[in-house]
C-alpha cells in the first residue's frame, strides 16, 4: 500500500503529475510543511484515501479514477492508497511530486485478517453474506486463500490480489516497508520512514517532534499479526 505525501519542491509547490503551483498564489492557503507533524490532528486531517475496489460491490474502479484522485491531491496532503503499479501511475507517484512508501504484509496475514474484517468488521463488504453463510473460520480462510473465480464481484486468489502491486518494489523512490517491521521494530522503522521524508524535503522541524507525531499516528501492535503461526493453520501453510 504506497503512502503519498506530495512534497514542496524548491520555490514551488509540485503538486501531482507534475502539476505546479507558484508558492505567491497559495501562500495562505496551503500548509506549512513544518506543520505536518506537530500534532496528530494535523497529520489526520490532511489525509486522503484510495483504492481500486469499491467496498460494498466490488467493482474495479476504472484506471483513470485512479489518476484523477491522483490529481486531486493538493500540495503537502498526505494520502494513502491500495493502488495498483500500473506504468501511468507509477511516472506520477515516482515523480519528485511525491514522496512515496509501500507498505506490504506478509500474504498469510493477509488472508486471516481478511476473514476477519469481513466476517466480523464490515457487515457492507461485498463478501460478507458469502463468508457469514460459511460454517466456520477454516472455510473462510480457504476462500480468503483461493478466491471465488465463480463470484460476480472479482476476488482472485492471494497471488492474483498481490499481483498488480509489485511494481512498487521496483522502484528507489518508493521506500519499502514490511508492516510486520513497523509493528515489531516500530522505532527503526519510524526513523526510516523520517529519513525518506526528509531527504526530499528538508525540514526546520525538530526531529524529535517529527518522531512524535509519527508515534502518535502509527501503528500499534496487531492482534492477528502472525496469527497463521497458530498449529491449525500451519497445516494450512505448510
Amino acid at each position: 500500500m504506497p503512502i503519498l505525501h506530495p512534497c514542496p519542491r524548491q520555490k514551488r509547490l509540485a503538486g501531482p503529475a507534475g502539476h505546479l503551483l507558484s508558492q505567491e498564489r497559495y501562500a495562505s492557503a496551503r500548509p506549512d510543511p513544518n506543520r505536518l507533524f506537530k500534532s496528530r490532528a494535523v497529520l489526520e486531517a490532511l489525509h486522503s484515501f484510495y483504492a481500486e475496489y469499491e467496498g460494498q460491490s466490488g467493482i474495479r474502479r476504472a484506471p483513470i479514477q485512479a489518476l484523477a484522485w491522483l490529481d486531486s491531491l493538493k500540495p503537502l496532503d498526505i494520502a494513502s492508497a491500495h493502488l495498483f503499479a500500473r506504468p501511468d501511475v507509477l511516472a506520477r507517484v515516482c515523480s519528485p511530486a511525491f514522496v512515496p512508501y509501500f507498505i506490504f504484509r506478509d500474504p498469510r496475514d493477509v488472508v486471516v485478517s481478511h476473514v476477519f474484517y469481513v466476517t466480523d468488521m464490515e457487515a457492507r463488504h461485498v463478501h460478507h453474506d458469502h463468508y457469514a453463510s460459511l460454517p466456520g473460520f477454516d472455510s473462510r480462510l480457504k476462500v480468503s486463500i483461493l478466491g471465488r473465480p465463480d463470484s460476480e464481484a472479482e476476488f482472485p486468489d492471494i497471488a492474483g490480489r498481490f499481483a498488480p502491486y509489485l511494481g512498487w518494489l521496483d522502484h528507489r523512490e518508493v521506500l519499502t516497508i514490511h508492516f510486520e517491521d513497523l509493528v515489531n521494530d516500530h522505532a527503526s522503522c519510524l526513523n526510516r520512514i523520517m529519513d525518506h521524508f526528509l531527504a526530499r524535503v528538508p525540514l526546520q522541524t525538530p526531529r524529535e517532534s517529527i518522531l512524535e507525531a509519527l508515534e502518535s499516528s502509527s501503528i500499534r501492535r496487531n492482534p492477528h499479526l502472525s496469527l497463521w503461526q497458530d498449529r491449525r493453520m500451519e497445516e494450512i501453510f505448510h
